[in-house]
């Protein structure tokens, strides 16, 4: 009897032990978010050591994770909003963010904000994986992986160290603050915080200034239509989301004495949301857009030093700002200041409208089902037309800063998006990428142009999702993307400039219904519309005359819709154009390689004549003698309908 009722008290207490250690399994995996584009350039990691991290009983991810809507009370009563640092020395600061894309965001533009405010000594680091969870975090710390790429800007610039530890980035500096997160589609999921408590241990024994303050940092929702495979976890509904992200920060951050800075900037980014920005405020449907990432450095630098936001001043010049765009940056900080987990309305909800009455819309160039991306190790200087997504963009031509100086206005609808491409040198693979923009309105500056001989555009539907092949699509996406230069822009001679680049992808047309135009030309001599003198006559005397042959003029009943241009490789033409013939033009279309083109109704549209000055490309051979102007026009061939 007795060794029965010893098996019994066993078995009771082994199942006591069993649902004890189930307790404490809990958390959620991983998700990915990707990284954006950055100007990043190698570095050296900090010092590495081992160090200790108090273990919970499983990194076992819970299957089935509770969302969580409405606010809830925590240990600091969200009645007192003051989550904000209000005893910082205004010399130095120097934050660490223990995070992922999500704090690149928030950090793309918190040096220059600093820098900009006065501050002396800036020293910023991001200890980034893409999609990094709590629970990941917490694990790398157990095993002291090396597995983050951390990024230091101690001078404008985020320096890259591959496979350093959390270690490496709390040793490597004594930091005024440190920042955590959790990541974007576990945001707003309770359970998956379970982890914290102990990441919490872990970086408050191993950071090197023992009055190192620790803050939280709330992220944003996802934008309405974001295609992110987490965002089913809150009904694809992004106040769902956002009032998840809310009450979770109260039930799992403020019951944490340790958190005395909260990081509002997903409440910013919902107050922006209200104003004429829309929700727009997102480059992918998730990551923010030069915009978002501005309004987010805001928050954190007003909220990690006490400033007032109106103080802030500091405007990238990527970005073109009115008046009332830069008041709703302010409107929406210092709202998400005051009501950290409540949405405050804008007063600025309609936007007034641009001033164009100075400019002219510009035509250009394009081909439709392509993209460029510099960074291609082999299509870096060319349309990208077969990839999987080349579907989804349209490429413009490329332009220099004579076709397109300062002071131009790029103009775009909500719900589209183009990437600012940018050659330092043409014909050379670059080492990072501009981001998309979905701002409604962007003026060039010389800033925009310095450094680079070329830029081209990557139109697309906002997250780079719908097939804008078709004609029908083509010309709608075409409609919500315009280039206006002003009116009175010296457009000066661009000699050698190219349209597009020739890469062979063409197929030659049939000519076989086509019959080859003569026509009159004039050796050593050019068009300029854009000359003062003698815009609608040849140029004849210049020292540059000897390295062109101008064609006669043409109209569109002699060079109609439908005729072909063929150029041979290592020849370009530059087609001059008259809106008024006797009238100096304001600007001069590029000359262009491409060896087949056909001309259209849009390329005469607007136009009562046009020539061609034909060269060699970078227009340094003569070709004055009658011998080589006969063979320079066997390099250049127009085709008309037979018909």
């Amino acid at each position: 009897m007795n060794d029965l009722k010893s098996r019994a008290l066993l078995f009771t207490f082994l199942i006591i032990l069993a649902l004890l250690v189930f307790a404490g399994c809990s958390g959620d995996s991983g998700v990915s978010d990707t990284k954006g584009d950055g100007n990043i350039t190698d570095g050296t990691a900090g010092p590495s050591d081992s160090s200790s991290v108090k273990q919970d009983d499983t990194d076992d991810a819970d299957s089935s994770p509770s969302v969580t809507t409405g606010i809830q009370d925590g240990g600091n009563s969200p009645e007192d909003n003051n989550y904000r640092n209000e005893g910082w020395d205004d010399k130095t600061l120097k934050i660490l963010a223990i995070g992922n894309s999500f704090s690149d965001d928030a950090m793309t533009y918190l040096y220059d904000i600093a820098k900009a405010y006065g501050v002396d000594d800036v020293v910023l680091g991001n200890l980034y994986i893409g999609g990094c969870t709590l629970d990941k975090h917490h694990a790398n710390a157990v095993r002291d992986a090396k597995e983050y790429t951390y990024y230091k800007n101690t001078d404008g610039v985020f320096k890259a160290t591959q496979g350093a530890s959390l270690l490496d980035g709390l040793r490597d500096e004594e930091w005024d603050i440190i920042t955590m997160q959790q990541a974007s589609g576990y945001s707003g999921v309770e359970r998956s915080y379970s982890r914290l408590p102990s990441l919490i241990e872990y970086v408050n024994e191993n950071k090197t200034n023992e009055n190192a303050q620790l803050a939280w940092h709330m992220t944003w929702a996802y934008q309405s239509n974001s295609t992110h495979a987490d965002f089913p976890k809150y009904d694809n509904d992004q106040m769902t989301m956002y009032n998840a992200i809310c009450s979770t920060v109260n039930s799992q951050i403020l019951t944490k004495d340790v958190y005395r800075l909260i990081i509002p900037s997903g409440t910013a980014i919902q107050n922006a949301r209200t104003s004429y920005f829309g929700d727009t405020l997102t480059r992918d449907g998730y990551h923010m857009s030069d915009l978002g990432r501005l309004i987010v450095g805001y928050c954190w630098f007003s909220t990690l030093t006490g400033t007032d936001v109106e103080d802030i001043k500091y405007v990238p010049s990527s970005l073109f700002l009115s008046e009332e765009d830069k008041k709703i940056i302010v409107e929406s900080v210092a709202g998400a200041a005051a009501n950290p987990f409540a949405v405050s309305d804008s007063a600025y909800t309609e936007k007034e409208e641009f001033d164009l009455s100075g400019y002219r819309e510009i035509k250009f160039e394009y081909i439709v089902g392509a993209y460029w991306n510099t960074t291609d190790p082999s299509s870096h200087s060319m349309p990208i037309r077969t990839a999987g997504n080349s579907k989804y963009f349209i490429a413009t031509q490329l332009f220099t800063k004579n076709s397109l100086p300062a002071g131009s206005v790029i103009v775009l609808d909500s719900g589209w998006q183009y990437r600012p491409e940018r050659w330092a040198s043409f014909g050379s693979v670059q080492s990072s990428r501009p981001d998309p923009v979905s701002s409604a309105l962007f003026m060039v500056t010389d800033e925009w142009w310095q450094g680079y001989s070329y830029r081209a555009f990557n139109i697309s539907v906002l997250g780079n999702n719908k097939d804008i092949t078709s004609d029908e699509d083509s010309a709608e996406a075409l409609s919500h993307f315009r280039i206006y230069v002003p009116k009175d822009a010296e457009i000066e001679d661009d000699p050698g400039a190219i349209i597009f680049p020739d890469d062979g992808s063409e197929e030659a047309p049939d000519l076989s219904r086509y019959r080859r135009l003569s026509f009159d030309y004039t050796a050593g001599a050019y068009w300029n519309t854009t000359d003062s003198v003698n815009h609608s006559q040849l140029t004849k005397t210049a020292d540059n005359s000897k390295y062109f042959v101008a064609t006669q003029l043409f109209t569109k009943e002699t060079l109609p819709a439908g005729s072909v241009i063929t150029v041979d490789s290592g020849w370009q033409y530059r087609p001059e154009r008259w809106d008024t013939f006797g009238k100096k033009q304001s600007a001069r279309p590029s000359a262009v390689t491409t060896q087949s083109f056909t001309v259209t109704d849009e390329w005469w549209e607007g136009y009562e004549c046009r020539a061609f000055n034909i060269s060699v490309i970078g227009n340094s051979t003569d070709i004055s003698s009658a011998e080589a102007a006969k063979e320079a026009l066997s390099h250049f061939s127009i085709y008309v309908p037979e018909e």
